[in-house]
């Protein structure tokens, strides 16, 4: 699907989450072959661990390249420096971006830690449109059906912005912040106009 067509719903159902990762992975694959400069936005959490896996896979085997790619990660915890273990900056170092041939300044992911946020929304909002758009968005859905972190009750039209996290999705986030580690309150994340709007998702 083209950026600038219309997203139509194509579901597939398969019989677990391996064959779940496996069909994203392979997604994925197929994107960058026929697109190698594809645009990807891509998504953390347990669920993307073994899509991540099988793409680090490929790449190690020489069947798939990001080299000419790009990437926009959905979102990023306020007030979580980006060298601590729990930020999204380090779980995609540890389990994509360390390991595939993807240039590091291809790699974007909102900054937690910027002094003004809603100036940090803005600039990456910027940063996608500049791009053209996503091309293909991989997305999951939180225990309470969000989508990055658009919690239920989230304008459809919304854009990047600071939200205030669900008590259901800190709950959820809480194994990543062992005690002491608070666990934050807010995030900064793409919104629902982009991650459903703007690209093909699988």
């Amino acid at each position: 699907m083209s950026r600038h067509e219309t997203a139509r719903a194509n579901i597939e159902i398969v019989g677990d989450a391996a064959a779940v990762a496996e069909r994203a992975a392979a997604h994925v694959v197929a994107r960058l072959r026929n697109q190698p400069a594809v645009t990807l936005g891509l998504a953390t959490g347990a669920t993307m661990k073994p899509v991540y896996a099988r793409l680090v896979t490929a790449t190690r085997a020489d069947e798939v390249s990001f080299r000419a790619a790009s990437s926009f990660n959905l979102d990023e915890f306020v007030g979580v420096a980006p060298q601590l273990p729990r930020s999204f900056h380090a779980y995609m170092q540890e389990n994509l971006f360390g390991h595939v041939d993807m240039d590091a300044g291809r790699a974007r992911i909102p900054d937690g830690m910027a002094g003004d946020i809603a100036a940090e929304a803005a600039r990456y909002e910027a940063l996608i449109a500049a791009s053209g758009g996503i091309d293909l968005l991989l997305l999951g859905i939180g225990a309470n059906g969000h989508i990055a972190f658009n919690e239920p009750g989230s304008d459809f039209a919304s854009r990047t912005r600071e939200v205030r996290l669900d008590e259901a999705t800190r709950i959820a986030s809480a194994r990543d912040f062992p005690y002491p580690a608070p666990v934050p309150e807010r995030a900064i994340t793409m919104g629902l106009r982009q991650s459903w709007t703007r690209a093909a998702s699988c």
